[in-house]
C-alpha cells in the first residue's frame, strides 16, 4: 500500500512492546522498509505528513537476530567450505557444520540457538580430516594398501607391520612362558626354553 501510494520508503512499527523483529511475509516491495519499536513508532506517528530520513551508516550499530540473520551466515559458510571441495555432499557439509558449531544456550541443539555458532575453519578441518573406520585394532594385513587400523599409516609404513616393533623377547631368547615372546611361542625343556 505504501509503495502503490507513492511512498519511497516504509517505517513499520511494532504493535507490542519492544523492537519489531519480523518479516513482511509475502509482501514484495522495491522500496526500503525499516522496522522500529512501539515507542519509536508512536513518536513518529505524531510526525505523520512530514519528511523523514532513515539511514544506517557505517558508524551506526544495528540489532538483527533470529533465523533471518543466522541463515545467510550459515549458508555463506557452507558455500565457502563447499567451494574448497565440491565433491562433498550436502549431508557431509551439514554434519560438519553441526559437529563443529560452538554450542550456545541449553546444551545440544535447541530452538533458541539451533546447533550454535557456526565455525568455518573448524568445519573445513572436520571435512578435510581423513575419514576412516577401523576394521582391525592393529594392522595385520600388511600388503593390502589399506589403513586397516586408521592410524594414518599403510602397510609397511605402519609400525604394526614391522618385525622390529615387539618389545617382548625375540626368537632364540630364553623364556619361561609364551606371553614373553613376540612370536607367542616358548618351547624347550624347563630351564632351557627359548622363543621360537
Amino acid at each position: 500500500a505504501c509503495q502503490n501510494g507513492g511512498g519511497v520508503g516504509a517505517i513499520i512499527y511494532n504493535n507490542e512492546a519492544g523492537p519489531l523483529l519480523g518479516t513482511m511475509g509475502d509482501v514484495t516491495t522495491t522500496i526500503p522498509s525499516v522496522g522500529v519499536s512501539d515507542t519509536a513508532g508512536a513518536a513518529l506517528m505524531n510526525k505523520t505528513g512530514t519528511t523523514a530520513t532513515v539511514a544506517l551508516l557505517a558508524s551506526n550499530y544495528a540489532y538483527f537476530d533470529g533465523t533471518s540473520m543466522a541463515t545467510p551466515h550459515v549458508a555463506g559458510v557452507a558455500g565457502l567450505i563447499w567451494s574448497y571441495n565440491p565433491g562433498w555432499t550436502n549431508k557431509q557439509l551439514r554434519a560438519a557444520l553441526q559437529a563443529t558449531a560452538v554450542d550456545l544456550g541449553a546444551p545440544g541443539r535447541d530452538n533458541a540457538f539451533g546447533y550454535g555458532l557456526v565455525q568455518a575453519k573448524a568445519a573445513l578441518d572436520y571435512l578435510s580430516a581423513p575419514q576412516c573406520e577401523p576394521t582391525e585394532a592393529f594392522e595385520t594385513m600388511c600388503s593390502d594398501g589399506i589403513d586397516n587400523d586408521c592410524d594414518g599409516k599403510v602397510d609397511a609404513a605402519d609400525g604394526d607391520c614391522s618385525t622390529n616393533t615387539c618389545d617382548l623377547l625375540g626368537v632364540g631368547e630364553s623364556c619361561t612362558t609364551a606371553d614373553q615372546c613376540c612370536s607367542g611361542k616358548c618351547k624347550g625343556k624347563v630351564g632351557k626354553r627359548t622363543c621360537k
